[in-house]
């Protein structure tokens, strides 16, 4: 039973990350708004679902902030080079600037998970990993 729910939830955080950057080009494209502005409102909203994540006790209700957060992502990803473009103003240091949050990226996703072992071993719970 364990193993189907979490099936269920990657598949259902895949689909909602693919629908997410669908939609964020859509919309983008539809109302011509700047990439920064589209992601800074994906960011505000992963936020408010992972806050969410903390205070939810079901099933139903974790997989529903899964699927929001993994939509909102889609957009973040998708619009990460046209927003360091247009913040650098220069599509000649764009491929500079989308490497350098490319690294930065990769920097964290590699010490992250060593942390958050540790703030559990320590701590016997997962919140303060969580929030940091």
């Amino acid at each position: 039973a364990d193993e189907s729910k979490a099936n269920r939830q990657l598949a259902a955080a895949g689909g909602a990350l693919l629908l997410g950057s669908v939609l964020v080009l859509a919309v983008g494209h539809h109302l011509r708004k700047t990439p920064m502005l589209i992601q800074g409102f994906a960011l505000i909203a992963m936020g408010c679902c992972a806050l969410l994540m903390l205070v939810i006790n079901n099933y139903a209700g974790l997989l529903s902030s899964i699927v929001l957060f993994s939509f909102f992502n889609g957009g973040m990803i998708f619009l990460c080079g046209p927003a360091v473009e247009q913040a650098l103003k220069s599509p000649e240091k764009s491929a500079h600037g989308y490497g350098h949050c490319q690294f930065w990226d990769s920097i964290f996703v590699f010490i992250g998970p060593p942390i958050a072992g540790f703030l559990y071993d320590v701590t016997g719970s997962y919140t303060a990993p969580y929030l940091i």
